[in-house]
């Protein structure tokens, strides 16, 4: 369906600047019970910038080797505690949030589901306003926020 490139155009012709496309390659995508094309193992995350001068710090996530992030992220699932179909890895939203703001600043995650944005928000210093419109994943997401920034404060 090429929704995300669909978006992705969308917002171009609103004046954003396509700035860089990453792949998130799955270590344990889901399954896909399929006959007629390869099953999908990779999600596109789009880095949008408003104007020429945004915030971008490539200092605070590198590779292992030292070198400058590659774009394509291969990361495996980790596990919320929560039973929503589609949480993804911790570090996935560490890394987009390390690199795309700074101590002190506003995530919006329009898409909260199980909260992983919040917490990772939370755990690198940033505030986060979160936005969910299902009311069970709203409830888990809240559960997981306050189970896990306390397990996070304690000394």
């Amino acid at each position: 369906m090429g929704l995300p490139w669909r978006v992705a155009f969308a917002l171009q012709e609103d004046g954003w600047l396509l700035r860089s496309k990453i792949t998130w390659i799955k270590k344990a995508p889901m399954p896909e019970s399929v006959r007629n094309r390869p099953s999908n193992a990779t999600e596109e995350i789009f880095l949008f910038a408003k104007n020429g001068s945004y915030y971008y710090n490539n200092q605070a996530v590198r590779e292992e080797s030292g070198a400058n992030l590659r774009n394509y992220w291969i990361l495996g699932p980790d596990s919320s505690g929560v039973p929503h179909p589609a949480v993804f890895p911790r570090e996935l939203a560490r890394r987009c949030i390390r690199l795309g703001s700074q101590p002190g600043d506003m995530i919006l995650d329009p898409f909260s589901g199980s909260g992983t944005i919040g917490v990772m928000a939370a755990e690198s210093n940033r505030r986060a306003i979160l936005v969910e419109l299902n009311p069970v994943y709203a409830q888990q997401s809240r559960l997981r926020l306050n189970q896990d920034l306390q397990l996070t404060m304690v000394p």
